[in-house]
Parts: C-alpha cells; structure tokens; sequence
C-alpha cells in the first residue's frame, strides 16, 4: 500500500519515528512535513497543489525518491497530520455554560472553514483513496470540561469529516488518560507539546494497524 503522509511539525514527529523503524524498507510512506502545515502561507506553499495536474508540488521537506511532482493518484491512501485541533481543545474553545446545540454547530463550522477541509476537498475531488485525518495531540489539561463533553465533540468532528469519506483516526489509547486528554508524559515539555520518541514509535504502530486492515480493500478506485 502507498501511503502519502502530510502535515506540520507533528507529522514530523510521526517522520523520526518511521525512520527509526529496523523495517521501514517495507513500507511505502511518503512523508511531505511543512513546519506550519495547512496554517499559514508558509506551510500553504510548502504544500503546494496545482489543480490542473492534479499533483502536489515543490515540497522543501521532500522525504520520497519519486520527484518533485506527484499525482494524487499514485497513491492508495492519504493521512492529514496534525492541522487539526483534537475535541478536548475544541471543548475548551466554549464557555462553560454553552448549549450542546450551539458547540456543535460552532464545531462544525470550525471544521469547514479550515484550510485542511479545503485541502482534503482538492484531494476527494480527484481521487477515491483513503483519506485519514490525525488531530494534533490533546492537552495535558483543560479547566472545565469533562469525558463527556470531550466524546461530544469528537462525535461532532467525525460527523463532519465523515461527509466526504475522511476517517477521523483516535489518538493511541496508550498516549491518553481515562479522561480523555494526553499523558504529561508523553510530550517532550509543557511547553513543547510534541510526542516524545517514545510516544511518537506508539503513534506510528497504530497507524500500522489501521493501515494494515486497509491493505486488503479492493474499492482504492484512482482518478488520473
């Protein structure tokens, strides 16, 4: 299976962990890594996209031996790394007191107006592959909500996505608490909230299990 992996700083980390792996030369990842990702004008280039060749250009952080012009089609599956914010930092975006109601139509919107949403619209416009989206990291800590409020709006985002066949992958259960936020141990710093290599090595076997039951699915239809 060719899997295109892109994204910002996390996807990053996921990168050093992949290389560390004795058996890497089995696998077909390619890994495109802006520093700000979907976020800004920097990364927007670095991940450019030309729509009439259906091809991704000029990638500073070009990791794959292929060239520097890629078709969207050569590859079977697609994971949008870490431009996404998880649903413990969305459930902390609202007050307190906020109805269920209004959170999620404030998510969904969120969603939308994302320049991710817009890049994951370029990709399912000319390709039927796969598309897995992986959300930055949840905090350490948030002040009010609670597992509730946080399964919420994680239902809410993979609702959304799920309208144009993107997979909303769940953060390893390993990395987690039971309340749904990230282990401090798990980041590098308090300051720095990047999985550690050890976190990052669990990140990446999860992905190799998803991608492992995907393998053996026959509807990966390409669009030239």
């Amino acid at each position: 299976m060719t899997v295109c992996i892109v994204g910002n700083s996390h996807a990053g980390s996921l990168r050093l962990a992949y290389e560390a792996l004795p058996d890497k030369a089995n696998l077909q990842w390619d890994f495109f890594v802006a520093p700000n990702g979907y976020a800004d004008a920097e990364g927007l280039r670095a991940i450019a996209y030309d729509a009439k060749r259906h091809a991704f250009l000029d990638f500073p952080y070009f990791s794959a031996a292929k060239g520097a012009d890629l078709e969207i089609a050569d590859y079977d599956c697609f994971v949008l790394v870490g431009a996404h914010h998880s649903a413990a930092h969305m459930v902390a975006m609202f007050p307190f007191d906020v109805s269920a109601g209004f959170r999620a139509r404030a998510v969904q919107e969120i969603c939308q107006k994302s320049r991710l949403f817009d890049f994951a619209q370029k990709i399912r416009a000319v390709s039927a592959v796969r598309i897995l989206l992986v959300t930055k990291p949840a905090p350490t800590t948030i002040q009010r909500p609670g597992p509730q409020d946080i399964a919420a709006v994680q239902a809410v985002i993979e609702t959304f996505w799920a309208k144009i066949r993107v997979e909303v992958l769940p953060q390893p259960a390993a990395t987690m608490t039971a309340g749904g936020l990230t282990r401090a141990d798990c980041f590098k710093s308090n300051a720095n909230q990047h999985f550690t290599p050890e976190a990052s090595a669990v990140a990446v076997d999860a992905l190799r299990q998803v991608l492992a039951l995907f393998g053996a699915w026959a509807g990966h239809a390409q669009v030239r």
